[in-house]
């Protein structure tokens, strides 16, 4: 191997003169000592033909100042053949062919028949899923005890009746009682305080909650796209064995009536019972009741002695409360009910919670409580005259229907501030009402001021009441 080098620094030693060279090789720039091959003579700068022999690159000699490098030797004579190298690899398949032309079309075959029109499906659960109020018994604006109960009337949670006639004496009450793990917190309560063993034909007692017809109509009721309903409720009572659950149409009086079990004495019981679609009687649409279920405490011969019937009929009192065991028959006998669901469909869903203040104020549309206990605002009052106040209230939802008045009376159950005098008044009557606000008067002579005075008019007794009734 024969490389181009620069002479840096000339030896002269008594047996030969060595000259230092810079080489650029292959694998870097070297800088050695090298012999003098040659006669000629050399300085520092000179460039020079360094030479390596076999290869060995220690061993560098110069050969030459640089001008035409020397001839190359005689070729030497030919190696022997190699081997033979590897097969190389497969060359890459050639393009598809292009595809031949498309078979001609066959036939067209015959339509087929055009299938039956489905029925109308079930509406689906919606933000007002349960068609009842208030079936987790939250609400309870009249109060949550109500003791020597006989008569029908409302007395504890909204919306929730009880229908009552010579069967009994009962305390009805709001109970911080349900089924554990259920969310269920509350349940209404029916205990009996005085017995009917016997109950005269035309005894009964239950408790019910009617709806609006307005409420109503996507049951398409009465017509071939008739929907089903699903009743759910949860039941605990000391008294097993079979009661009944009554959905009654109130427009064209219809009802269908289902016997459930109570297995276990005290123990919460879930109930699901399925209401057929009944093609016969539309439900009007407005704010009439229009439908009710009731759930039946007992009942006499007039309500019983018939056949109960699973399908809707024509109303026969007799097939009501086929069955019903009497839960007013001893003292301290008891049902419970709470989680009562309402719904269109054919399978029960879980129950529908809604906030307090949406359960409130849907109740308010049926009951409404201004003002109860003493020192409660009623509003802003003004003289008429001398002797007569008036105040006028705002409801906080539109009532179902204008009210009519629910209030207690006294000596000085209510009172009015004005001018820096106090008057008071044993009682208010509703002297004009609609369904969002009412005018109140008192009905007696007490009060002592001016006409055109104003002035501030609140509850002054304990037992004071101003309540608002809408409901059915």
């Amino acid at each position: 191997m024969i490389y181009k080098g620069k002479v840096i620094v000339v030896h002269e030693r008594a047996s030969e003169t060595l000259v230092r060279v810079v080489v650029p090789q292959v694998s870097g720039t070297r800088t050695q000592t090298a012999r003098i091959g040659i006669t000629d003579t050399l300085d520092p700068g000179d460039l020079v033909w360094v030479g390596y022999e076999a290869g060995d690159l220690s061993a560098p000699v110069v050969l030459g100042k640089v001008g035409p490098p020397p001839p190359a030797g005689p070729e030497g004579p030919p190696g022997p053949e190699g081997p033979v190298g590897p097969t190389g690899p497969t060359g890459a398949t050639g393009p598809t062919g292009a595809t031949g032309p498309t078979g001609a079309t066959g036939a067209t075959g015959p339509t087929g028949a055009t299938g039956a029109t489905g029925s109308q499906g079930v509406p689906g659960p919606g933000p007002y899923m349960n068609l009842f109020h208030n079936g987790a018994m939250q609400v309870a604006q009249r109060g949550t005890s109500a003791a020597g109960k006989s008569t029908t009337n409302y007395y504890t949670a909204d919306r929730w009746i009880a229908s009552l006639n010579a069967l009994a004496t009962w305390t009805q009450s709001v109970e911080a009682d349900g089924p554990a793990g259920t969310g269920f917190t509350k349940s209404l309560k029916m205990l009996c305080t005085t017995a009917t063993a016997s109950p005269a034909a035309d005894a009964f007692a239950g408790i019910s909650q009617a709806i609006e017809g307005q409420n109503l109509q996507m049951l398409a009721k009465g017509t071939a796209s008739a929907q089903p309903l699903v009743l759910s409720f949860w039941v605990k009572s000391n008294v097993t064995g079979t009661h009944v659950a009554e959905p009654y149409d109130m427009v064209n009086s219809r009802q269908c009536s289902f016997q459930y079990t109570i297995s276990s004495s005290g123990t919460w019981e879930k109930k699901t019972i399925l209401i057929p679609a009944d093609t016969t009687g539309t439900l009007t649409n407005s704010n009439a009741a229009a439908f009710q279920v009731q759930f039946w405490l007992g009942a006499g011969t007039t309500y019983s002695s018939g056949t109960a019937q699973s399908s809707w009929v024509a109303a026969t009192s007799a097939n009501r409360a086929v069955g019903q065991t009497n839960v007013g028959a001893a003292t301290n006998n008891y049902l419970q009910i709470t989680g009562v669901q309402l719904e269109v469909g054919t399978s029960a869903s879980p129950f529908q919670f809604k906030p307090y203040d949406q359960e409130l104020r849907e109740c308010q549309r049926y009951y409404y409580v201004h003002a109860a206990g003493s020192s409660k605002t009623i509003g802003p009052g003004w003289y008429w005259s001398s002797a007569v106040i008036s105040t006028t209230i705002q409801f906080p939802v539109t009532m179902r229907t204008a009210p009519t008045a629910d209030f207690t009376s006294g000596t000085n159950y209510y009172a009015i501030t004005r001018s820096g005098a106090i008057d008071t008044v044993n009682a208010f009557t509703l002297n004009v009402g609609s369904t969002t606000a009412a005018e109140l008067v008192n009905n007696d002579t007490t009060a002592s001021g001016t006409a055109g005075m104003v002035g501030h008019v609140y509850t002054n007794s304990a037992s004071s009441y101003l309540g608002f009734t809408a409901d059915f």
